[in-house]
């Protein structure tokens, strides 16, 4: 019996709970009279911000400097002449990377062909020339894959094929 009056209880607080929301939220008091109001603004209010955009129009209203077309045309020039010389310096230090590690394996693999000629077999010190050797080819063929990609990029990019092949020496001469 008492576990219903409790639970009777319980539903007798919350009807009265809902009754008295729905009256107070019928009443209409609980709404703010800001929320209601509509946002205007004077031109006084706007008048800070309006100084920035007036100097903004002018900015794009006042005519152009003196001599802009030539130069624009110096700097596009300037810009490929740049551009240029990035490129060929990019290609022609990865070139001679490659060019150092095949000189380096040739030149190793030399000494190891003295080593195998002599009388004396020396074990560590031709196993040691074929570490190296071993070494310097994966060396050698990662700066060739630098290569290659960096020709794919130039390629991607609409780099002219003979700004690649071209060395700085040879085009700040010309």
């Amino acid at each position: 019996m008492m576990a219903r009056t409790s639970r009777e209880g319980r539903l007798l607080y919350l009807a009265c709970a809902l009754a008295l929301g729905a009256v107070f939220m019928s009443s209409g008091s609980y709404a703010s009279d800001s929320s209601q109001k509509s946002l205007s603004f004077s031109n006084r209010d706007l008048q800070p911000y309006d100084d920035s955009l007036n100097h903004k129009l002018q900015e794009q209203d006042s005519p152009a400097p003196k001599g802009s077309g030539p130069r624009k045309a110096k700097t596009a020039d300037s810009r490929e002449q740049a551009e240029k010389e990035y490129w060929c310096k990019k290609a022609s230090q990865q070139r001679r990377k490659v060019q150092r590690l095949n000189d380096d394996v040739s030149e190793k693999e030399q000494q190891l062909e003295e080593e195998n000629r002599k009388g004396v077999v020396r074990h560590k010190k031709t196993a040691a020339l074929n570490k190296e050797i071993t070494k310097t080819r994966k060396r050698l063929k990662y700066a060739q894959d630098d290569l290659s990609a960096v020709q794919d990029e130039a390629h991607r990019k609409g780099v002219p094929p003979g700004w690649l092949s071209v060395s700085l020496n040879r085009m700040r001469n010309v």
